[in-house]
């Protein structure tokens, strides 16, 4: 029963900051509701409006590669070309 109330207590403060920032309230904004739910220990509500901001954040550098051209992209990412270079060592 715990799980489901804390997941449910996440996915409420997820959908309640998505909202909030598609209408426009600040990152800035968000990141002060935040450490004051902090300081309250009210850590499921944290740990919602938390994920939100990262799949914000997220977005918009997706967003922002987007303008950016995809050939621009695509210049500045070095591909492996072979995965035996990411197992030295291990």
């Amino acid at each position: 029963m715990k799980d489901d109330l804390s997941s449910s207590k996440i996915a409420e403060y997820f959908a309640l900051t998505t909202y909030e920032l598609e209408r426009g309230t600040s990152v800035e904004e968000i990141l002060v509701i935040l450490k004051e739910y902090e300081q309250r220990e009210m850590f499921y509500e944290c740990a919602g409006i938390h994920q939100a901001l990262e799949v914000y954040k997220f977005n918009l550098s997706v967003d922002l590669a987007k303008m950016y051209g995809e050939d621009k992209i695509k210049n500045n990412i070095k591909f492996i070309k072979d995965d035996k270079e990411n197992k030295k060592g291990s």
